[in-house]
C-alpha cells in the first residue's frame, strides 16, 4: 500500500513545516511527505536534505493553488494555505492509496497505523475536534458537549489531521468543499463567528461520512494539560502558539527533548533547559486541572463511542487519572524518593 504525508505551507510556515516532517521521520518508516507551498515554491536546504536522507525519508517539494478556495478571507492564526487541504489531496489522489494531510504544527512521536485502519467505506479518517473555546459562541452545542454521552457528541471533526482512502475518493470532492466555502461565507451552521472556514467547510462535505479515530492520533492542544497528552502518539498544538518557541510553563521534557533531536540533525543548538521546563509544566498541569476536567470527559465519551471492535483495532486514549504533586517530585531524578520530604512536611 503506497502511503503519503502532505503538508501546505506558506513561506512564513516553511520552517515549521520542515521540524514536522523530520518528526515523522523520527518516528515513522521510511515516510514519503509532500511539501506544498502556497505562493512561493519551497527549497530544501543543506542541512534538511543530509537529515531527511539520514532518517530514509523521500521528501518532495511541490506548490498548489485554488483560486475559488484562496479568495476566501481567513482569520487570526487561520492563513490561506489551511483552505488548501482538499486541492493538496486532490493533487495526489491518483499516485497513492491513503494520503494523510498533516498540519504543520504538528509532532509525531510514534508509529502511526495508517495501512491497517478499516475506513468502513468511508472516504476519510479523522479525530473528534477537542477546542472548547466558547468565546465567540457555538450554534450546535452537542457536537462538542463535555458533558453529553449523546450519539452527536463528536460529529464534528478537527481538519488538522485526516487520512483520505483513494478507493473511495469522488472527483466531485474538490467542487462540493468550494461550495461549502462559498455557503460558509454567508453563515456557518457550527459557529457564530467563524474563524474555521476550511474546517467547517470539510464537515459539511464529509458530513456523517468520516471515520473516527481516536484522539491519539490527533491529540489537540485543548488536551495538554491532562495525562494523555504526555503518552499521545501525535501532538497537534493547534491555535496561536506552537511548538516553538519553546515555552517555560507548556513546553514539557518530551517535546524539547524531540525538538533537540530534530535541532540535532540540522545542526542547530539544543536547549539545555528540558529538565526545567518539564518540572514547571507538570506543576501547571496541578495548577490546570480543575480547568481541563471537560477535556477528560470528552476522552472518555468518544473511548466509549469508538465501541469494543474499534478499541481491538486501535489503542484508544485512556481517561487519565489526576495529577498529584507527590507524582511529580518522585519523577524528578534529582530529588529521588520524596517519602522524606513527606513526613518532614
Amino acid at each position: 500500500m503506497k502511503v503519503c504525508f502532505v503538508y501546505v505551507t506558506d513561506e512564513r510556515g516553511f520552517d515549521l513545516t520542515t521540524l514536522s516532517a523530520l518528526s515523522l521521520g523520527l518516528s515513522q518508516s521510511r515516510p514519503d511527505v509532500h511539501i506544498l507551498g502556497h505562493k512561493f515554491l519551497p527549497q530544501a536546504s543543506k542541512e534538511f536534505k543530509e537529515a531527511a536522507a539520514k532518517l530514509d525519508m523521500r521528501v518532495t517539494f511541490g506548490s498548489v493553488e485554488d483560486a475559488a478556495a484562496e479568495r476566501h478571507e481567513t482569520f487570526d492564526h487561520i492563513t490561506t494555505p489551511s483552505l488548501l487541504k482538499l486541492a493538496a489531496v486532490t493533487s495526489l489522489v491518483s499516485d497513492y492509496d491513503r494520503i494523510v494531510y498533516i498540519d504543520y504544527d504538528f509532532l509525531v512521536f510514534k508509529k502511526l497505523d495508517i495501512e491497517g485502519l478499516n475506513f468502513d467505506g468511508r472516504p476519510i479518517a479523522a479525530v473528534a475536534d477537542l477546542d472548547l473555546n466558547y468565546i465567540n459562541g457555538v450554534k450546535k452545542l452537542d457536537w462538542r458537549d463535555q458533558s453529553s454521552l449523546s450519539a452527536s457528541l463528536g460529529t464534528y471533526f478537527n481538519s488538522g489531521f485526516m487520512i483520505f482512502d483513494a478507493a473511495t475518493w469522488r472527483v466531485d470532492f474538490l467542487r462540493q468543499y468550494q461550495a461549502a466555502l462559498d455557503a460558509h461565507a454567508l453563515s456557518c451552521d457550527y459557529v457564530v463567528d467563524c474563524t474555521t472556514p476550511d474546517q467547517c467547510a470539510l464537515n459539511k462535505v464529509f458530513s456523517d461520512n468520516w471515520r473516527e479515530l481516536p484522539a491519539d492520533y490527533n491529540m489537540q492542544a485543548a488536551g495538554k494539560f491532562t495525562k494523555s497528552w504526555q503518552t499521545a502518539a501525535t501532538r497537534h498544538y493547534c491555535g496561536a502558539r506552537k511548538f516553538l518557541p519553546l515555552s517555560p510553563l507548556r513546553s514539557d521534557y518530551r517535546d524539547t527533548g524531540h525538538i533537540n533531536a530534530i535541532h540535532d540533525l540540522l545542526g542547530r543548538p539544543t536547549s539545555r533547559l528540558a529538565l526545567a521546563y518539564w518540572v514547571l509544566f507538570k506543576l501547571n498541569c496541578i495548577r490546570k486541572y480543575r480547568a481541563s476536567e471537560p477535556v477528560r470527559h470528552i476522552f472518555s465519551a468518544l473511548t466509549l463511542r469508538l465501541g469494543a471492535d474499534r478499541r481491538s483495532e486501535i489503542n484508544p486514549v485512556k481517561t487519565p487519572e489526576p495529577i498529584q504533586l507527590g507524582d511529580v517530585l518522585s519523577s524528578i531524578p534529582v530529588l529521588g524518593d520524596v517519602s522524606a520530604l513527606e513526613k518532614q512536611a
